[in-house]
């Protein structure tokens, strides 16, 4: 029971590091220091947005990513608050479906067949100012962006300690995100 929720710890710290990386030295997913930041692409969370804020959003999104590398390469992951990801079921337009629905489709249409929405907690203030929310939009190639963990979370042998107590140790190695092309990534903050 001790050994699992030591992995927890270590699982959750893993993850705030592949989003925010090392103080002084390495960068994560939402910090990283020559990626494009807009501040015109998202006017209001997804889920705050009026139906044409929506669809201007929709309209522009493609163009802002492909101004942004010269259009060499499209983006095939969106990473999105998580709260606001669970609003996005609200009902869209006269059709019945949700925006989630709609987006997906729309970027989709735009951005290829493997194109996901992935959410995250830490997008919530990750914004420049560190009081708004940021969306990320990213290709996962490896020749754009890569993440490795050489050696997963290991538990060590229980050794002696002491007459009756027995401790063990674990480590693990993480290297946080490699951006090779910042151009491969937007950041979009919302104002």
């Amino acid at each position: 029971e001790h050994e699992r929720a030591r992995k927890r710890v270590a699982d959750l710290e893993l993850q705030k590091r592949h989003f925010f990386g090392f103080e002084g030295s390495n960068a994560g997913l939402l910090n990283q220091p020559d990626v494009t930041i807009s501040t015109t692409l998202m006017t209001a969370t997804l889920s705050q947005m009026t139906d044409t804020q929506f669809q201007a959003f929709l309209a522009s999104v493609g163009t802002e990513y492909g101004k942004n590398n010269q259009y060499t390469i499209s983006f095939n992951r969106m990473l999105i608050p998580t709260s606001d990801f669970l609003s996005l079921g609200q009902p869209f337009g006269q059709f019945g479906l949700t925006r989630l629905q709609v987006l997906e489709d729309a970027l989709r249409r735009v951005a290829g067949a493997d194109f996901k929405i992935v959410h995250a907690k830490y997008c919530d203030n990750a914004s420049a100012n560190g009081q708004k929310a940021r969306y990320v939009f990213y290709n996962t190639d490896p020749d754009n962006l890569c993440a490795y963990m050489p050696v997963p979370y290991t538990p060590m042998p229980l050794f002696p300690q002491g007459s009756l107590d027995l401790i063990s140790q674990a480590h693990m190695q993480y290297i946080p995100p490699y951006l090779k092309r910042t151009t491969s990534m937007l950041y979009a903050d919302v104002q």
